[in-house]
This record gives structure tokens, C-alpha cells and sequence, in this order.
């Protein structure tokens, strides 16, 4: 409905086999705006590459005189079209064959996608699962032109059956390729989003001795942290507390690793200050915070950038741990600072109070 809002009369719906009338209420809606330039097509799903590359082809068949194209998924809700439109007209000359589209996911995850495709550039999928375009640049769509990622209960339930999906395809693919490595990434996000631990672990370990996209890399070896942060938990709670201690020094090992590794990212030193914080060692939670603190957004960085962690996450730990080590002043500023993210959470407000007790 926001797009017909907005303007836009041309549409093509590329069903795969939906069994949530998806194509009833699609009609219904183009009926009751009356739509004339709308395609709606089943046909049954092979892989996602494949998927869309059809969706594609449809595409420049039913609209051979189109500009570009904006696809979007189930449940992706976009924000800023009118300045969408503005960007493609100033583009529209432009020999670029995609930009990248921000999605923020749950208003967690902040990333981007290639889904705004110039139709002259014939541009198509690769990948099985996770697929990205054949063509893709670093040129990005307005980051208020975004797609808000939510959720529902139907969309999660229908998840663990699609990751079940993603790993046969995403095997199958790394039998045929072996040394892809963003195959090896998925395989291992796969079996991460499944709670099959050791086989993301192994996975996992796979990818960072594999060569690929320096963001991967990254992601990898904070994912490989958290793997062996889990497995840790799971044998302290087994009473295993000899082999959680191994398990635990290898996750810190690789936090740290991921930081070297791209020390632009806050998300791993995040990931020390508040285990540091949980066990008692308030002065390293301040190290690892207040350095987390110093760096800015990454607004280059596309692939997996926890929001949430840097509008709020280090603010509230450095407000936490200042106030230990009586660094007073900068652990009132970080308050302020994690309530301009998260106004209403008490502790913020208990906190906040502490500080303003102290003569600064």
C-alpha cells in the first residue's frame, strides 16, 4: 500500500507457493486501488537464485520500458519512498547496475542488500541461499529510503523450516564448490540459527581459514566467539566446569581476534566489557566499553552491523563501569547518552540519579 500511495501503478507479485492467500489479498488490494499494470505470477520454488532471476525475467517481459526495480520479501516494510523516487529520477542516467538498499531488521540489525536494479543492466542472481547479484557495487540508496524487517509469529515458525531447506541447498552448492567461502559462511549461519552448536562451530572454523570478503571475515570470527561462549554456558550448566573454562578462554581468544581483525566494529569489545562486567572485573568492562565508545558508526560497513549495540549497548555499559572506577563524568555523559537510545528503562533513570548525587 505504500508504494501505490506514493505513486507507483506498476507491479510484478513472483509467487513461490505461499499458503497465506497471498495472491487473494494481493488482488483484492490492486482491485480496491485500481491497479492496471500488475502481474502476479506462481510458479514453484527451485532455489532463491533461481527464484528471482525468473522474477527478473518476468519483470523486464512485462515492463520492457522500465528504469529500475525495487524488490522486497515478506514482511520487509519500506520507509522513505517518495525519496526513493527522487533518487532513481536523478539516476536514472547513471551506468550503475544496482544499489544497495539498508535494511534494519527487528531494530536490531543494520545491513544492506542489492535490491534496487537497473532493468538495462540485466543484471541476476548467484547463490542458492543468501544470494546476492552477479554485478553488485558499493552504491547505495538513500539511507532514509529503508526496508524496516518485522517479524511476525507466522514468519518465525515458518524459519526453522527454511533453515532446514537453506542447509540441503547450501551443502549441496559446497559439494559442487568447495572453496566458496560465502557458501561456507551461510552453511555456518545455518547451523547457528538451528542451535546445532558443533556443527556451526566447525563451520565457522572452516570459514576463517578460507579466503573471502574481508565483512564476512569479521562476522565469522565474532559468530565462532559467541559459538564457543554458548558451548560454554552449556557444559557450565552440565557441571562440566574444567571444560566450560576451555571453551570460554577460546571464545575471549576470538573476540579479541575479531576486533584486530576490524577494529572499526564495536561489536566484539562490546562482547568483552559486559563478560568482564558479569564476572566482577569492573575496571576491564571499563577499558573494553570506554574503547567501544570511541568509535564511530560504521556507516561504510554493510553486512550485519548490531545496531542496537552501538545506540545503546556501550553507552549503558560505560555508565555502569565509570562509576567503579570513579570516572564520574564520563559515566554520566554515557548515561545521557544510552537514554537518548532507550528514554524509559529504569535502570537508566536509577543510574542517571547516582551520578547526579555526586559532586562532579
Amino acid at each position: 500500500q505504500p508504494f501505490i500511495d506514493a505513486g507507483i501503478d506498476h507491479f510484478l507479485i513472483f509467487d513461490t507457493g505461499s499458503t497465506d492467500r497471498t495472491i487473494e489479498i494481493t488482488e483484492e488490494l490492486f482491485k480496491k486501488n485500481n491497479i492496471k499494470h500488475a502481474v502476479i505470477k506462481q510458479e514453484p520454488f527451485i532455489d532463491f537464485a533461481t527464484s528471482r532471476n525468473r522474477c527478473l525475467e518476468l519483470t523486464e517481459d512485462a515492463f520492457p520500458n522500465a528504469e529500475f526495480m525495487i524488490m522486497l520479501d515478506a514482511e520487509w516494510y519500506m520507509h522513505g519512498i517518495p525519496e526513493l523516487l527522487n533518487f532513481c529520477e536523478a539516476k536514472k542516467h547513471d551506468t550503475c547496475p544496482s544499489y544497495l538498499v539498508r535494511l534494519i531488521m527487528n531494530e536490531t540489525l543494520d545491513f544492506y542488500a542489492p535490491r534496487l536494479i537497473k532493468m538495462s543492466s540485466k543484471s541476476r542472481f548467484y547463490g542458492v541461499v543468501h544470494e546476492t547479484l552477479d554485478n553488485t557495487t558499493k552504491s547505495q540508496a538513500p539511507s532514509n529510503s529503508y526496508f524496516e524487517v518485522r517479524t511476525s509469529r507466522f514468519g518465525r515458525e515458518k524459519s526453522k523450516t527454511r533453515w532446514y531447506r537453506d542447509k540441503d541447498l547450501l551443502m549441496k552448492e559446497h559439494l559442487k564448490n568447495p572453496t566458496d567461502a560465502r557458501t561456507v559462511f551461510y552453511l555456518a549461519q545455518t547451523y547457528d540459527c538451528l542451535e546445532d552448536l558443533e556443527n556451526a562451530r566447525f563451520w565457522y572454523e572452516k570459514r576463517i581459514e578460507t579466503p573471502g570478503w574481508y565483512e564476512e571475515n569479521f562476522v565469522a570470527l565474532c559468530r565462532l566467539a559467541q559459538v564457543y561462549e554458548n558451548l560454554s554456558n552449556k557444559e557450565k550448566i552440565n557441571g562440566n566446569l574444567k571444560k566450560s573454562d576451555e571453551l570460554l578462554a577460546k571464545s575471549l581468544l576470538y573476540y579479541s581476534k575479531a576486533y584486530s581483525n576490524r577494529p572499526i566494529r564495536v561489536e566484539p569489545l562490546i562482547k568483552l566489557a559486559q563478560y568482564y562486567l558479569f564476572s566482577g572485573e569492573k575496571e576491564l568492562c571499563y577499558l573494553y566499553a570506554k574503547r567501544a565508545c570511541e568509535i564511530p558508526y560504521p556507516e561504510t560497513d554493510i553486512l550485519f552491523v548490531e545496531k542496537n549495540l552501538y545506540d545503546f549497548t556501550r553507552w549503558d555499559l560505560l555508565g555502569i563501569s565509570a562509576w567503579y572506577v570513579g570516572e564520574y563524568a564520563i559515566g554520566k555523559a554515557a548515561i545521557i547518552k544510552a537514554m537518548e537510545a532507550c528514554p524509559n528503562m529504569p535502570h537508566l533513570q536509577q543510574n542517571l540519579a547516582c551520578y547526579n548525587n555526586i559532586i562532579i
